[in-house]
């Protein structure tokens, strides 16, 4: 877990230095502690990875204070209201998270939080919280200790990352996404840039590491915004498209359909959308009809008839095959240049 989410970082920085929003900070030790610093809003957060606790499934309170993590926790975040802690780990602690979250999702009032979000809730979560409590020394019933422990839930977070082969595929597939070359070289000079380059306990910077990758191992960063084939490509895609659907319609027209509504209504609120059903129940005029709109409000968006070109290839040579530079998801993303899609 800790290779896996060390590299997930290394992508981030590189992520970070595109849209030149965030910097990472890598403190580490023994490749446990990454530092990660939010430039826009100046939160500094401490990311502790833990693999896992023995054989057990799942962390208990009791657990995450036996193994050192909620003391920890309490350093950190004692030392400026601002911070943030997170505990990187392959098994989850749901109980612990949910409490954090009902801290966050609370109206700020750390008696209002006690009364309904501990006393109400139930005997376990009474006995979590009182764990959490006897573990940083502190005690609930006292006003000043009550509000310490609120703050601390309040920005603690859990972050499952598991470390299997869907974890290492997401890294392929990321690396391949924001990066020239072959994905297997830049994870394998992510893994080793901390040590070859005597990097532990020194912050790491995006333009640092942007810059390293470049020079030394001539990997770049994608950038198809400015990819003058781009544009001519999709708005191609999109003709055959249209022609494909056009000598269907009665009297050159769409009939508005109810679900095209719905799908536009999912797509605002950013979900994502499967229409099926039985050959000539008007699927395609549904996603013409999409399409008209997109087309209306200037929202970039790639069609493709999957029954007239088989994807039975990589991503990147299917776009090819179409004659997109890079993967569709990839090309289509580099015309929107930050607007939403389709």
């Amino acid at each position: 877990i800790y290779t896996n989410f060390i590299i997930s970082n290394g992508l981030w920085c590189v992520y970070s230095f595109k849209r030149r929003k965030k910097i990472y900070l890598f403190v580490s030790i023994y490749c446990v502690w990454i530092y990660n610093l939010c430039v826009s809003t100046g939160v500094r957060q401490l990311q502790q990875c833990k693999a896992r606790f023995g054989s057990r499934n799942s962390w208990s309170v009791k657990a995450l204070a036996y193994r050192g993590i909620l003391g920890h926790l309490q350093t950190h975040l004692s030392r400026d209201p601002q911070q943030e802690f997170v505990l990187v780990s392959g098994i989850p602690a749901q109980h612990f998270a949910d409490i954090c979250e009902s801290a966050r999702n609370s109206n700020d009032n750390p008696l209002d939080f006690f009364k309904y979000q501990i006393q109400e809730v139930g005997e376990k979560r009474r006995k979590d919280f009182r764990d959490f409590c006897n573990a940083l020394e502190l005690d609930p019933g006292q006003e000043e200790d009550l509000k310490k422990a609120f703050s601390y839930l309040k920005r603690t977070y859990i972050e499952l990352f598991p470390d299997d082969r869907n974890a290492w595929s997401d890294l392929f597939t990321w690396a391949g996404f924001l990066l020239t070359g072959e994905p297997e070289a830049a994870i394998s000079v992510l893994l080793t840039y901390v040590e070859n380059n005597d990097r532990f306990r020194k912050p790491i910077y995006a333009d640092e590491l942007w810059a390293y990758l470049a020079e030394h191992h001539h990997i770049y960063l994608k950038r198809r915004e400015h990819d003058s084939r781009v544009a001519p490509a999709i708005k191609e895609l999109q003709r055959q498209f249209y022609e494909s659907i056009r000598p269907g319609l009665i009297d050159n027209r769409i009939i508005p359909r109810e679900e095209t509504s719905r799908i536009i209504e999912c797509i605002l609120s950013e979900q994502y959308v499967v229409l099926h059903g039985a050959a000539g129940y008007g699927k395609s005029g549904i996603l013409y009809e999409l399409t008209e709109y997109l087309h209306g409000e200037n929202i970039p968006y790639l069609p493709v008839r999957l029954d007239r070109r088989i994807p039975d290839k990589t991503a990147v040579r299917f776009g090819e095959d179409m004659g997109l530079p890079d993967s569709p998801a990839y090309s289509l993303a580099g015309l929107a240049a930050g607007r939403n899609v389709c």
